[in-house]
């Protein structure tokens, strides 16, 4: 039998073939090559060599199918997968943990041989993982009867992936809602350490309401909160959470989708600090916004420095025609008419058959969505990203879209996406051949700007100054500072002014003195420049000294 992930919103879409699969995929990406050293370099949206297995990790759990839903970084470079483990369709025996070094390799030094795995007494599974500031690890999914009698689970870790006995009972906490069962789907900590929890409590399939919980940083509920620290709130018949945020006056955002017969919508829901809807936004502090029929919701959210809104998810006609929706909404959740058609905008995942189930937003307002799509007899994984207004960014992989193969006979389905300080992408899912097991890829990101040197070549005399002028070609959608340091010429005799420039234009400007003692012959100064997520491109000057 093959596993569905029990708590997700796509559970009822997902439905995969049982035999084996023959797959002939391979990763489609771009090269580019160093004329000057005949080598290759990495494409943007290339699987990154240097991670795992060219580019692709798989783990399994001894004697047990298991999947990860939610992957995160950590400040140290390592990697936090989280998931379920079991083999019944309605959820595993319990939260299962990986941490990874940066390159892949499996971190010993974590819980078991790098693995966790944490019981709530039956059924459970986590979905979402996020690093504390201490390093402690916080995730969090549901314990219990999925549906029917389940709770929202939290388990807090040590960095060394002991349970926190700071930390609820010996680590780990159960909330139960009122109405049936509950699931945690997304999980966000607060500046002031508290905790909030968001989700879905009733049954999703016929009738749930968004579901908040906040924690004290010990685990307790904090009373301050909704009613006795959990908060309800529908917008139609079925409603889930998958976005928990919070704005930087403390109002929380809760996003997701809210369904009515066969029609889903995106869903936003936004409340102040004491959990009370904020009635200046939208209806009541609810808003609903329908891109097309059938599928539809909320998966990313983020905040422009105006205060205005942006939502990303899914939007499209049926369980595997999924189109990716983009809504941006002014500050009290009425729709930013300026942006795309009638503030929305609405573009294709893949060319075939898929599924998008995670977005989240890069630094620079770039679209990252991670899925699956269906070729041939199977699937695989499937990513694609997107300019801030929608528009396919060409720059990455194909046209913008990037498909992996695991191996030649596997079912490969993306469920989560982090992306690294440095650009680069980890997505993390389900690898399935003869067992099911966590599987994580790494994706190349190219620095979104280039140098080049005018003149490139000099030919001066000892003793004089010239002048050399670096030019920024900046590629779409770059926005950050950059800094621009030539390499260290102390034992050229040559001085550079000034030694470094930090610099948003498009050219920066060089005065270089060669000293009377310099070397003859050919000498040559690297300027290397770095962008705000650490990713570096360098130009190299010639100077011919006579």
């Amino acid at each position: 039998m093959r596993i569905q992930k029990p708590s997700s919103i796509d559970s009822i879409e997902r439905k995969k073939p049982h035999a084996r699969r023959v797959m002939v995929l391979t990763m489609i990406a771009l090269l580019s090559y160093c004329s000057a050293l005949d080598c290759v370099q990495a494409a943007d949206g290339e699987l990154d060599k240097t991670f795992g297995n060219r580019g692709i990790v798989i783990t399994e759990f001894a004697n047990s199918e298991s999947l990860a839903f939610a992957v995160a970084i950590q400040s140290d470079g390592k990697i936090v997968a989280a998931g379920s483990l079991g083999n019944t369709p309605v959820a595993g025996g319990g939260f299962a943990l990986v941490r990874y070094n940066s390159d892949g390799v499996i971190d010993e030094s974590f819980g078991t041989h790098g693995k966790v795995i944490t019981s709530f007494g039956g059924h459970g599974g986590a979905n979402a993982v996020v690093i504390q500031s201490d390093g402690k690890i916080l995730a969090a999914g549901f314990a219990g009867v999925f549906i029917t009698s389940s709770s929202f689970a939290l388990a807090r870790y040590n960095p060394d992936g002991s349970l926190d006995s700071t930390f609820g009972t010996g680590g780990t906490v159960t909330t139960q809602f009122a109405d049936g069962g509950s699931d945690a789907t997304a999980i966000t900590i607060q500046s002031d350490r508290k905790i909030v929890a968001a989700g879905f409590a009733g049954d999703f399939t016929r009738k749930s309401s968004f579901a908040l919980a906040r924690y004290n940083p010990d685990g307790n509920l904090d009373t301050s909160f909704g009613a006795s620290g959990i908060v309800t709130s529908s917008l139609l018949d079925r409603n889930v959470a998958t976005v928990i945020a919070i704005q930087a006056d403390s109002k929380i955002i809760a996003a997701g989708r809210a369904a009515t017969g066969s029609t889903d919508l995106f869903a936003l829901a936004r409340y102040n600090p004491d959990g009370n809807l904020d009635t200046t936004f939208g209806n009541g502090g609810l808003v609903t916004t329908r891109f097309l029929e059938l599928v539809g919701g909320v998966r990313a959210v983020a905040f422009k420095p105006d205060g205005k809104i942006v939502a990303a998810g899914i939007a499209g006609h049926g369980a595997r025609a999924a189109f990716v929706g983009v809504a941006r909404y002014n500050s009290d959740g009425s729709l930013d008419l300026s942006f795309g058609t009638d503030g929305k905008v609405i573009t294709e995942f893949l060319d075939s058959e898929s599924i998008a189930r995670v977005i989240v937003f890069k630094s620079n307002d770039k679209i990252v969505v991670a899925g699956t799509t269906f070729k041939s007899k199977g699937s695989v994984f499937a990513l694609a990203r997107y300019n801030g207004d929608g528009s396919p960014d060409t720059s990455f992989g194909v046209g913008g879209k990037v498909v992996t193969s695991f191996t030649d006979e596997s079912d490969d389905d993306a469920n989560a996406v982090a992306i690294q300080p440095d650009g680069k992408i980890i997505a993390a899912g389900m690898s399935y051949d003869l067992h099911m097991a966590f599987g994580l890829a790494r994706y190349d990101a190219e620095p979104g700007f280039a140098l080049a040197l005018n003149p490139e070549t000099i030919n001066a005399e000892r003793g004089t100054k010239v002048r050399v002028t670096l030019h920024i070609n900046r590629t779409a959608g770059f926005a950050g500072n950059l800094t621009i340091t030539p390499s260290d010429t102390s034992s050229l005799n040559i001085r550079v002014t000034p030694d470094s420039v930090s610099t948003t234009d498009a050219t920066a400007s060089f005065r270089v003195k060669i000293k009377g003692n310099a070397s003859t012959g050919l000498q040559q100064i690297t300027f290397t420049g770095k962008d705000d997520l650490g990713r570096n491109e360098t130009a190299t000057l010639r100077l011919i000294i006579q």
